[in-house]
């Protein structure tokens, strides 16, 4: 299965699914759990981004099946999913502190 990001266009939140295909992931993430689709614009502002390498942390979650997962595990400073974990934070927060 791939890993994809699901949210709405331009949503500040996410759930992580894995799925064969983007439209499969769309599909099968649109609407669930929180996610008033009426609310944000219906299917059309409905996205799936791929993530081409994801970090161990969310690979240990893929168990072959089509799911949607609403909280994956995220970093204790920034609060994101997605990023290497690392001694104070994740990749995520820490390349933001890099880069000022």
């Amino acid at each position: 299965m791939n890993a994809y990001m699901c949210q709405e266009k331009d949503g500040d939140w996410a759930m992580l699914v894995f799925a064969p295909t983007a439209r499969r992931a769309r599909q099968i993430s649109y609407g669930v759990g929180w996610h008033e689709p009426d609310y944000y614009g219906g299917w059309v502002c409905w996205q799936a981004r791929r993530i081409w390498k994801p970090p161990a942390i969310l690979t240990a979650l893929d168990d072959g099946a089509e799911q949607v997962i609403e909280d994956p595990p995220s970093c204790d400073n920034c609060y994101c999913w997605g990023g290497e974990p690392r001694e104070s934070g994740c990749s995520l927060c820490q390349d933001d502190e890099d880069e000022t």
